[in-house]
């Protein structure tokens, strides 16, 4: 069974959708190739945060507000583009050699992908911090499609400092 099966099963056994939700849910993210979780928030099934919450907890892993997240801080040694963008991951921190990625789905091949192709980049250890989805996408979107200089501190209408 694939993880998002799993990842489905989750959100019905949680009472987020109901099983023929999960049909719609399905069904929209193969015809718009997107992932279940950011299907799920568009079809307004669940909030981003109460995603985060469940999949926190579900795969004990901490849980940040991007909105809480300075830039500027971000370890810019692991700050590769096609790295962050291809895999929907962004390195927030480094800590006792432990590199930390936030992820919006932990259990998507995606996030896990990311973090052996991190890890074998860099030679460091990985792990994930789960975020929600909408702030993740910005943050991407801002770091990398606008060209901000996070070590300027550059700010753009519709970034996470708002």
């Amino acid at each position: 069974m694939s993880v998002e099966s799993a990842l489905l099963r989750l959100l019905v056994d949680k009472g987020i959708i109901s099983d023929a939700k999960k049909s719609v849910v399905v069904g929209e993210a193969e015809e718009y190739e997107k992932s279940i979780i950011s299907t799920v928030i568009g079809l307004s099934y669940a909030e981003p945060k109460q995603l985060m919450d469940l999949l926190a907890e579900e795969y004990d892993l901490p849980s940040m507000d991007l909105n809480l997240f300075e830039p500027k801080t971000a370890p810019q040694k692991y700050l590769n583009e096609d790295l962050c963008l291809k895999y929907e991951a962004l390195p927030i921190g480094v800590v006792n050699s432990t590199l930390y990625l936030a992820v919006s789905d932990p259990s998507s091949m995606t996030a896990i992908e990311a973090l052996d192709n991190f890890s074998t980049k860099y030679a460091v250890s990985t792990d994930m911090i789960v975020v929600e989805e909408d702030k993740l996408q910005r943050a991407l979107t801002i770091l990398f499609r606008h060209n901000i200089d996070v070590e300027a501190g550059d700010k753009q209408e519709g970034s996470w400092y708002d």
